[in-house]
């Protein structure tokens, strides 16, 4: 679409005059035709025919000049108009009449000027503190430069000279580009120096220089024109190429229009792009009213109109000429926040197109900058979003189907986008504002910050999936995050991210579909979840407010493998410490399993974690008995056969075996059941072990004794059991003794019979006696012993027995000797404390009465100079 509608609007050759130059401001154009200053006045009226507003002029003729004017520039800011009669710069008012003011001294021979206005505005206030007009003007190989000091011009800075005659001057910042012939240089005005930009070839003769704002300039090199900052470098990458070598360079934002033989060529600045071509000969002057441009040519002067804003936007960017559409409508009349959301609009438009066209990053890029509706954003890639969403939006441009390395590139750059939004948005405040990605009725936006957090963590989930596994597990676990559970449901489902998915539903606590997952997974000899160990860490991390849950998922496992399972309940974590003990037995009880089980839950609790709970104790008490006794009843030996005879035949079974050791423990370690309970339950022909055990815990010695002597046939187990039980029970050496002396009838053990009669066992008591014999009341053991007992046989005891009965009455005199002398000295000490004064003495001095070093501390000194040492006195008695 052209750029302006092209007019012609004053026909010089129809007069028969012609006009020498022209400038313009505003809505006033001046032409100096022949010796006349002609003053046209825009007029603007509403064309019908066309459907566009027409601008005519009003001509009034003013001064007439003694001479041709040769050029004219309007200096609006401070209201003045500089002419070049050709003998000198001359000063008009800007106004009703033209005035001549004065005239510039020193520019005779002027070959041409050009002016820098700046302007200094207060920003914040937003008004205008001082204009500062400049001028730079070459005569022959001398270039001026006068400043506006409010009521003349005045040189500011000495002639500089030049090397030859220059063609062109134009102010670029604060320095001076020079143009000759076949080179430009720019000067700095104030210093003097001055420095190459660079030359151009043969076939240019005549340099071509246009200022633009942002202090550049384009310097024409044959058939480019070529971007210089105020420095004087160059752009190499940046320039404009145009179909033939321009004689004229004119600026209307954002376009260049390039005069030349037989046309213009309009094209914009940057990025460079054309636009238009006006057929029009011999253009030789460009000026800008109010919002239009005016050309003038040695018959005529056009009028270039700009077409619409909204029609040249509308074009650019079908064309996906984004940038420019961008700067033109920025200088739009709309109001500013429209014309922003406009802006928004076309830069949506863009970030759509480079992502059609595989540019990732740089649409990411530009909707980082944007308010666009995350979820329009997101739907570009069709599997992030659901299908009922995805087919609502709305988008300017076809959105290609994605595959494989195309798709990673689009997940990449979407992801750093999401990261970068979802930090944006958590750290704003709760109202969101978001704008559709396309104008359009269908395209409806989110509302709340919740929404938009919920969408871009569910599509970061799916990304992660896609590319980068290691972060969707953090993602899952990151306290805030916003993940929709049905979506990543499905999405870490159908990419078989089962351990996700646990930990998914960790998060949600939604325990019971975490273990669901774990037991499908179970026999899946693929899945990281093979097997039962994930749902023995489970459940032991529920803890107590999960206990039902506990139960039913600990169920399958200890059908599978129960010793395994048991872990649930025993493992050393204090969420599995603190279940109810109790509770975990009885529940264990009703499971179809091995006694064993049971057996060993309790026996962790009681031995490693020290449980002092009776009824635990009792408990454990009761299967281990249950236990023995089935075995027993299954096994052959069952039938009644004293240990004594097992060598002859009948062997215990291994479990047999394994549950009287783990029975006989428990009733040695413990005393934390009832005995008496447990002893009714032992079969009177079997178990004497335990029966024995049982007894001493009911001390029932002299029965415990004898089943040991008389059943069991262990005559060291006997005595170790006196060893045992001595400091309780002082008499059961002479227990022992009547049990040897005088075998006890089978029902007084609490068994049915014995297989032999028992015999009177004389040596072993008295070996007994010899061995033990400080341990024996000598008197007690006489009198049990057999009237027809011997003293030759008794001399071995006897001896021992005095000579502990000597040395024990030896002992008490002792002490009793000791404790009466230690009174006599607290009695003397008594007395004595008050007249003694407690000094120090040193290491070698020796306590008069225990003779040993007193070393560094206290003692007393006595009126008969005799050194006392306290520690001997009233070490146990420091009330005084």
């Amino acid at each position: 679409m052209d750029a302006y509608y092209v007019e012609k609007i004053i026909s010089f050759k129809t007069l028969g005059i012609a006009a020498s130059c022209i400038a313009a401001h505003g809505d006033i154009l001046l032409a100096v035709v022949d010796t006349e200053l002609r003053e046209y006045k825009a007029e603007t009226s509403f064309d019908a025919s066309k459907n566009r507003d027409r601008v005519g002029h009003k001509c009034v003729t003013h001064n007439v000049f003694n001479t041709v004017v040769r050029e004219m520039k309007i200096v609006p800011e401070i209201n003045q108009v500089l002419m070049d009669y050709g003998d000198g710069l001359h000063v008009h008012d800007f106004g009703d009449n033209y005035e001549h003011i004065l005239d510039i001294p020193d520019t005779e021979g002027l070959t041409f000027f050009d002016v820098l206005v700046k302007e200094q505005v207060d920003v914040l206030k937003k008004i205008q503190l001082e204009i500062e007009v400049q001028l730079c003007l070459v005569i022959g190989k001398i270039l001026k430069v006068f400043e506006w000091n409010g009521k003349e011009y005045v040189e500011k800075h000495v002639d500089l000279k030049l090397s030859r005659p220059a063609k062109a001057a134009m102010w670029c910042g604060d320095n001076i580009v020079i143009g000759f012939k076949d080179e430009y240089i720019i000067v700095k005005p104030d210093s003097g120096k001055m420095k190459e930009v660079f030359q151009f070839g043969s076939g240019q003769t005549e340099p071509v220089m246009l200022r633009i704002p942002g202090d550049l300039i384009l310097l024409g090199y044959d058939v480019k024109s070529l971007f210089v900052n105020r420095r004087g470098k160059p752009d190499r990458d940046a320039y404009i190429q145009w179909t033939t070598r321009p004689r004229l360079l004119f600026y209307d934002s954002p376009y260049v229009i390039a005069v030349m033989p037989k046309h213009l060529e309009i094209k914009s600045a940057q990025p460079s792009i054309s636009i238009q071509q006006i057929y029009m000969k011999l253009a030789k002057n460009v000026c800008k009213g109010r919002e239009v441009i005016y050309v003038q040519t040695e018959t005529s002067v056009y009028m270039l109109t700009p077409r619409p804003v909204e029609d040249r936007v509308k074009y650019l960017s079908q064309h996906y000429c984004f940038d420019l559409a961008i700067q033109i409508q920025m200088q739009s009349s709309e109001a500013a926040g429209h014309n922003q959301s406009l802006i928004n609009s076309i830069r949506a438009h863009q970030g759509v197109y480079f992502f059609c066209k595989n540019k990732f990053v740089e649409s990411m890029e530009i909707f980082s900058r944007l308010d666009t509706d995350i979820h329009h954003v997101i739907g570009m890639v069709s599997s992030l979003l659901p299908s009922s969403w995805r087919n609502r939006i709305q988008y300017p441009e076809k959105i290609p189907t994605l595959h494989e390395s195309d798709l990673r590139l689009a997940f990449e750059a979407m992801d750093d986008y999401l990261t970068e939004k979802r930090a944006a948005i958590v750290s704003g405040g709760e109202d969101v504002f978001f704008t559709p990605i396309w104008p359009h009725k269908d395209n409806v936006t989110l509302e709340t910050k919740e929404e938009a957090l919920i969408v871009i963590d569910t599509t970061l989930l799916k990304i992660y999936i896609q590319i980068r596994e290691e972060r969707v597990a953090p993602l899952l676990r990151q306290p805030d995050n916003k993940v929709h559970v049905q979506a990543a449901e499905r999405a870490l489902a159908k990419s078989h991210k089962y351990t996700e998915l646990i930990i998914l539903y960790e998060e949600h606590g939604r325990h019971a579909d975490a273990l669901q997952v774990m037991k499908n997974q179970s026999k899946n000899t693929k899945s990281s979840l093979q097997g039962f160990e994930s749902t023995i860490h489970k459940l032991q991390q529920l803890g107590t407010a999960h206990l039902n849950l506990i139960y039913e998922w600990s169920k399958w496992v200890f059908e599978v493998n129960p010793y395994e399972a048991l872990q649930i309940f025993t493992e050393d974590v204090q969420t599995v410490r603190e279940l109810p003990r109790g509770h975990i037995l009885s529940f264990l009880e009703t499971l179809d399993t091995l006694p064993m089980i049971v057996i060993q839950y309790l026996e962790h609790v009681i031995y490693e974690w020290g449980d002092q709970t009776e009824e635990l104790h009792q408990a454990l008490a009761s299967h281990l008995k249950n236990a023995v006794l089935k075995e027993y009843q299954d096994s052959r030996s069952f039938h009644y056969m004293p240990p004594c005879d097992r060598e002859s035949g009948g062997k215990e079974t291994g479990m047999l075996t394994l549950y009287r050791g783990k029975f006989l423990r428990f009733l040695n370690k413990t005393s934390l059941y009832q005995p008496d309970h447990v002893l009714t339950h032992l079969p009177m022909n079997g178990l004497f072990e335990e029966r024995a055990v049982l007894l001493g815990r009911l001390k029932k010695h002299e029965q415990a004794l004898g089943i040991y002597v008389y059943v069991l046939c262990k005559i060291a187990d006997a005595e170790d059991y006196c060893i045992q039980h001595y400091e309780g029970h002082k008499d059961v050496y002479l227990d022992l003794l009547k049990v040897y002396l005088y075998p006890p009838k089978p029902l007084s053990l609490g068994i049915q019979e014995f297989r032999r009669e028992p015999k009177q066992k004389l040596a072993d008591a008295l070996a007994m006696l010899e061995t033990h014999a400080a341990e024996i009341n000598l008197y007690k053991a006489v009198s049990i012993l057999p009237e027809d007992l011997t003293i030759k046989k008794l001399r071995s005891f006897l001896e021992v027995a005095l000579e502990a009965v000597i040395s024990q009455n030896y002992m008490c005199q002792v002490q009793k000797k000791i404790e009466r002398q230690h009174n006599i000295q607290i009695n003397i000490l008594r007395r004595e404390l008050c007249c003694k004064t407690p000094i120090k003495i040193a290491d070698e001095t020796d306590c008069p009465i225990c003779k040993f070093k007193i070393g560094k501390t206290v003692f007393v000194h006595s009126p008969d100079k005799t050194i006392i040492h306290l520690g001997c006195n009233i070490q146990k008695n420091t009330s005084t």
